[in-house]
């Protein structure tokens, strides 16, 4: 349970932090228990506090249409989206029509007594393990050749909208006094699917849509709808489908939060769903376990901005991609990563016992836990010294996925330093690595002393042609390197006459020793 805080209060501390480390889009997702009143507060409150931070309308350039892609977040910079159920397009039409023609006529109780009846048609029962995070079906009635009509609805929509909001802006729509009689007769309810029209008119390129199926979103292709998946859903359809499920990705967002059995806020482990492309892999950033050091330290590259571009054959469409895969994908070249640890400095001023542990994870095939490790120095640590073989992750198929985990364990086992490196990212050599703590800030003066060797794999029995190519000189011949030696010292090749060879002489003559050699015993002993 959280300490109760006010949504304004939210709001205006994202509008002063969204955008202080990067100016990549941010996308609020409302899980919405409000009544009509409060969601027509809470979108005011957006409108107000964010103001043109507010995402309200599509891009011209990426129309809300089946088939269009959704835009970049280099199209969205500076911008803040909000993910909440949407109503049908000539549903909110018509209640924006009924909102404003009462607010002309000025009954201010509008936004309580409006579309109670129309839009109990709205709503669609969520299955019971949705209900803590509830989606709804958007145009499950639509067929495909309604979706035309269905856009020009839409413009519409816009414009019921934007003439609300002058009408809204031109005279105030409520008073105190109605204020405090709505807050007095509410009552909680569950996550609604009774949506405020003026809140709805905010969702665009985030509208959440109950899932029915990887084949029927891909016959819908409407780009801009996205589905919440808890955990073992994710990890069901991963299992079953995982290809259709990366295609999936490619098309339209997905989301994937812990299951409601986590009651100790602990979390899943996010790597499985980024192999498979999955946009939103929401934890507990409560709790610092594995699991969210893993997420912090992935995405704390490429600036610290949020966002992490896919690999190329997870966005292409004319791509395959099995996030199981255990060969090489085409195009990538699997790696090969050596890790010698060779000592810690700093780890801990007292006299304590410790040791190293180095993991990788990624695909599954390329995912090893547990199983490289130092030994223990015992009472030093200040400045151990492991000086141990090296640790070799021999194929690495996708690199551009893989990380690296070193972290420092003391005498009881208990974690002193974790580090999380992107392999794609990694410089070899020799390397001072600086740690952090379990919550992924830094620590001042602990730091890993290791040698880092990264190499392209090579399959076994192919190793002497990949150093011979990569040091051609390291392999001539010795008579070409004779030949070498003796135009350093001016002698031209047309010079050197070419001479047979005396490999048959030699081979006779090794014969006819071994015959001998064979018979002398024999004489000897008669």
């Amino acid at each position: 349970m959280c300490t109760d805080i006010l949504f304004k209060d939210v709001i205006q501390a994202i509008k002063e932090t969204a955008f202080v480390t990067s100016e990549y889009p941010v996308i609020l997702s409302f899980e919405n228990h409000c009544s009509k009143y409060q969601q027509y507060k809470m979108s005011k409150y957006c409108e107000d506090l964010f103001g043109d931070l507010l995402l309200k309308q599509a891009l011209e350039s990426h129309p809300l249409e089946p088939g269009r892609p959704l835009p970049s977040p280099n199209d969205l910079k500076r911008k803040i989206l909000i993910k909440n159920k949407r109503l049908k397009p000539e549903v909110e039409k018509k209640q924006l029509e009924a909102l404003k023609s009462m607010m002309e006529a000025g009954e201010s109780a509008a936004p309580v007594s409006i579309l109670e009846d129309d839009n109990e048609e709205e709503i669609e029962s969520a299955d019971q393990e949705e209900e803590a995070h509830p989606e709804y079906k958007f145009g499950n009635e639509l067929s495909a050749d309604d979706l035309g009509h269905k856009e020009a609805v839409a413009n519409s929509v816009k414009k019921a909208s934007d003439d609300l909001e002058h009408e809204i802006n031109k005279k105030g729509l409520v008073t105190v006094e109605d204020e405090q009689a709505w807050m007095a007769s509410y009552k909680y309810v569950g996550a609604t699917t009774n949506i405020h029209p003026y809140l709805s008119t905010m969702i665009n390129y985030a509208q959440p849509v109950k899932f029915q199926g990887f084949h029927v979103a891909e016959e819908r292709n409407i780009h801009y709808n996205m589905s919440s998946f808890n955990e073992s859903v994710g990890l069901g359809y991963l299992k079953t489908h995982a290809i259709e499920f990366v295609n999936y990705n490619k098309r339209q967002m997905s989301r994937i939060y812990p299951k409601g059995g986590r009651v100790d806020s602990s979390n899943y482990m996010p790597q499985i769903f980024w192999n498979a492309g999955c946009q939103m892999v929401s934890l507990n950033y409560q709790t610092p376990d594995l699991a969210m050091q893993l997420n912090q330290g992935k995405f704390e590259y490429n600036g610290s901005c949020g966002y992490l571009l896919k690999p190329d054959f997870m966005r292409r469409p004319d791509r395959t991609f099995d996030p199981f895969s255990e060969t090489p994908v085409d195009g990538v070249i699997a790696a090969t990563c050596s890790v010698q640890v060779i000592s810690g400095q700093f780890l801990s001023d007292k006299k304590i016992g410790t040791y190293v542990e180095v993991d990788m994870y990624g695909l599954p095939t390329d995912t090893i836990r547990k199983e490289f490790r130092t030994r223990m120095v015992m009472n030093n640590g200040l400045n151990p010294v492991y000086n141990e073989e090296s640790f070799v992750f021999r194929k690495v198929i996708l690199p551009d996925l893989a990380v690296l985990r070193i972290a420092v364990y003391d005498d009881n086992n208990r974690l002193i330093g974790q580090r999380i490196l992107p392999l794609d990212g990694l410089q070899a050599g020799y390397r001072h690595i600086s740690l952090r703590n379990e919550g992924n800030k830094p620590l001042s003066l602990p730091t890993i002393f290791c040698n880092i060797v990264l190499k392209t794999y090579v399959p076994d029995g192919f190793g002497d042609i990949v150093d011979a190519l990569s040091d051609p000189k390291k392999f001539l011949s010795i008579t070409e390197k004779r030949a070498d030696q003796m135009r350093a010292m001016g002698i031209e090749t047309s010079d050197i006459a070419d001479v047979p060879s005396d490999t048959s002489k030699n081979d006779k003559k090794g014969k006819a020793n071994t015959a001998k050699a064979n018979v002398t015993p024999q004489s000897s002993s008669e």
